[in-house]
């Protein structure tokens, strides 16, 4: 009876170390069509996705005068769904100081006293409501951030990375199986499940006078499911990890083991 058992686990265990719960890379490819570009001689605007799941809103100077983005009125998209850039906030940053002083000094033995001081510093720093872009200078705008926490969950879901007891691996909603090395998706700026776009307001005046319009988009054209620690595409895209890590994987073995071993311990002594 005990060699059945520790057979049994012995099975058991090389399952789970062997399971499909170890983590997949997903990698989100933009269409970047041209229309993440946008122009109309005064300025020049792009939206520039970066690997690590944000986008930056850049803006170019293309005048010999000082452009204002009025960042008030104008909105930053995700899904179609807009809000204003700029939503009064503010920050507190501090800033510590060190010194340290002799306050005693003794020739004779060679011996000093000394002190040591700190201060700290802090001040608040306020988002801008309006952006001055030198001529010919470029300044970021906007910055979205969590690109993956914004994709269509009626699309996609992008599983988890912290459980230790299930397979969170995400899943493709269309057939709801988890993610596999080698599965792709395709779509179009109908159905994409990630669009993101930017509507500007500026002006050559900074009260914001005679302004002018500006819009721009791009969106997530097709998703590939790879190695967790490949990067092999080129392009615009951002990627993330999905599923437990191998060492997750080991540990759901480890114990599953115990509690087999609780709970098979007394049927071997049967």
């Amino acid at each position: 009876m005990t060699k059945k058992f520790f057979l049994l686990i012995s099975a058991l265990l090389t399952i789970a170390l062997t399971a499909s719960a170890r983590r997949v890379g997903v990698y989100c490819h933009m269409a970047a069509t041209g229309t993440q570009i946008s122009e109309d001689g005064n300025i020049r605007a792009f939206i520039m996705v970066n690997h690590d799941g944000t986008a930056n809103l850049e803006v170019m100077n293309l005048t010999d005068k000082v452009i204002f983005i009025r960042r008030a009125h104008s909105f930053s998209f995700v899904n179609k769904v807009s809000e204003p850039m700029f939503i009064p906030q503010s920050r507190t940053e501090s800033y510590t100081t060190q010194q340290s002083v002799v306050t005693n000094e003794n020739r004779f033995n060679e011996t000093k006293t000394v002190r040591s001081y700190s201060r700290t510093k802090s001040h608040t720093v306020y988002d801008q409501r309006v952006i001055a872009i030198a001529p010919h200078g470029c300044s970021l705008v906007y910055v979205w951030d969590e690109l993956p926490e914004k994709l269509r969950e009626d699309i996609i879901d992008i599983g988890e990375d912290d459980s230790l007891l299930r397979n969170c691996k995400g899943r493709f909603m269309d057939t709801g199986k988890r993610f596999c090395k080698g599965d792709r998706r395709n779509y179009t700026a109908e159905n994409t499940p990630l669009l993101l776009a930017a509507d500007l307001e500026y002006s050559f005046k900074e009260r914001g006078e005679e302004g002018c319009r500006l819009y721009l988009q791009d969106y997530v054209s097709s998703i590939q499911i790879g190695r967790s620690n490949e990067n092999p595409y080129s392009g615009s895209y951002f990627s993330f990890l999905s599923g437990n890590s191998t060492s997750l994987v080991i540990l759901e073995g480890a114990m599953g083991l115990m509690s087999l071993m609780c709970l098979g311990i007394p049927l071997a002594m049967l």
